[in-house]
């Protein structure tokens, strides 16, 4: 038997890009009205924000759609749609770009013109002129069931979304599967250490040390290091290559690169999977 336990990945792969055909550099990133107290001139923090709104919004209007995926007998699923955020502030254009699924593509269309229509007036991006600009933007989402007679399912609760190492410390950031609520544990010893809990990753990253120790990471974001049959690896992600995960083996101190796959893929394998879950 099935329930309707999922997960919606969409943290990991969000990217917009300005339409502005002269090319300028865009200085504003365009502000939702639930992210209008925070930094606007900061890019990286209205974008967060942007996509933990969406994130909630369509967590909201797919909960029920495990039960399509149920009659077709899949676990698992995915769809990329894209968008425009407008120089005059609406949400348009909205196309689905890829589905692995073809009804949850043409679901997340109709849920995403929902929210469109429902979402009020989004102060549009900029360019360094101070230019209203249009702004493309790409949002996979990602849709995993699991079964609730597996005990081995059952017993995780939590994924590893990023680890952060200093020189003494140790902390592991994760996502509780049920309430996307965000835990950071502190990992140095044998036992992991729960620190605290946040709404999101946005609230999360904005303390210290976490965010300079993230910001320390750059274009390379490690994940998680663990064991597979007394072997030890790491999987890493990259900013500009969200929808990947890289996986090496640890062989005398040194990585050796093993394989990359989709996230998709990553969260289905037998094995691979069980290094980010816990």
């Amino acid at each position: 038997m099935k329930n309707n336990l999922w997960i919606l990945f969409l943290f990991l792969g969000f990217y917009g890009f300005s339409q502005n055909a002269d090319k300028v550099p865009i200085k504003k990133m365009p502000v939702h009205p639930k992210c209008i107290k925070l930094n606007a001139e900061n890019k990286n923090v209205m974008s967060s924000c942007l996509q933990r709104v969406l994130q909630k919004q369509l967590e909201r209007e797919l909960k029920s759609f495990w039960r399509t995926m149920d009659k077709k007998e899949l676990k698992t699923a995915s769809a990329k749609i894209s968008f425009v955020i407008s120089n005059k502030g609406k949400i348009i254009n909205s196309e689905v770009v890829d589905s692995s699924f073809p009804p949850l593509g043409e679901h997340v269309k109709v849920v995403f013109n929902k929210i469109a229509n429902e979402t009020s007036y989004i102060q549009p991006g900029e360019d360094s002129n101070g230019k209203k600009v249009n702004m493309s933007f790409h949002l996979p989402v990602r849709y995993n069931i699991l079964d609730d007679d597996e005990e081995e399912i059952l017993a995780l609760k939590e994924v590893v979304l990023a680890t952060l190492i200093d020189e003494n410390e140790k902390y592991e950031i994760r996502m509780n599967i049920l309430t996307s609520k965000i835990i950071i544990y502190d990992i140095s010893g044998k036992t992991p250490k729960y620190l605290n809990a946040y709404k999101n990753t946005l609230e999360a990253l904005q303390l210290e040390p976490y965010k300079t120790l993230f910001l320390k990471m750059g274009n390379e974001i490690l994940i998680t290091e663990g064991q597979i049959k007394d072997q030890t690896f790491r999987v890493y992600t990259f900013i500009d290559q969200k929808d990947m995960l890289f996986i090496y083996r640890m062989d005398k101190g040194k990585e050796v690169f093993v394989r990359s796959l989709t996230r998709e893929k990553f969260n289905s394998h037998k094995e691979f999977s069980q290094l980010i879950f816990r």
